[in-house]
């Protein structure tokens, strides 16, 4: 649902296939969460401690293990992304620091509950969004400094050209002084 929210809201485009394999995952993840809960609960519990401190820590466990899985994974996109050259590493790790900060923000927020949620979702949607704009600049500024250095070698091979050509105007100087000096007989200069 999350990712539904957070395409429709920073893209307007809603990607149906990232949605199911978003939803499978958070269903898998759930899943395992719930078994890694009761694993931390009755480990807690075995080596004595009370119930209460057991399902606080099995809680906070796997939310935090989540949280590294889903900083994890986002770090590994902006690899493979850097890879393939979509971004420039500096690039990859700035969106891996944000995305990381976007991945944990759970953690902070978990002492609000459910009214964290809205604020989560809003983080989430503007984060994104911001990433994406500064991508977007990032994009412009190469082209830009790609037309630039086009103009540079276009001004090299223009001053390249000016200086044979003056090269040469020097040259036929010189011939025109010999020609001037042999029929004065003296030197022009």
């Amino acid at each position: 649902m999350l990712s539904l929210v957070v395409q429709a809201a920073s893209g307007g485009e809603i990607d149906w296939a990232a949605v199911g394999s978003a939803a499978a995952s958070a269903a898998l993840f759930g899943g395992g969460a719930a078994v890694a809960d009761a694993a931390i609960y009755h480990a807690a519990a075995h080596f004595g401690a009370a119930p209460e401190a057991a399902r606080a820590l099995a809680a906070n466990g796997v939310t935090a293990g989540l949280c590294l899985f889903a900083a994890g994974a986002d770090i590994l996109a902006e690899a493979d992304a850097a890879r393939a050259g979509e971004v420039t590493t500096a690039g990859a790790v700035a969106g891996s620091a944000a995305k990381a900060v976007l991945d944990i923000l759970p953690l902070a927020l978990a002492p609000l509950g459910l009214a964290g949620v809205p604020v989560f979702v809003c983080a989430q949607i503007a984060g994104r969004h911001a990433l994406r704009r500064v991508r977007e600049r990032d994009r412009r500024l190469k082209l830009a400094i790609a037309g630039d250095m086009a103009r540079v070698a276009a001004l090299h091979a223009r001053l390249d050209r000016m200086a044979a050509d003056n090269l040469e105007l020097r040259l036929e100087d010189d011939e025109c002084d010999r020609l001037v000096e042999s029929a004065l007989g003296r030197p022009v200069r």
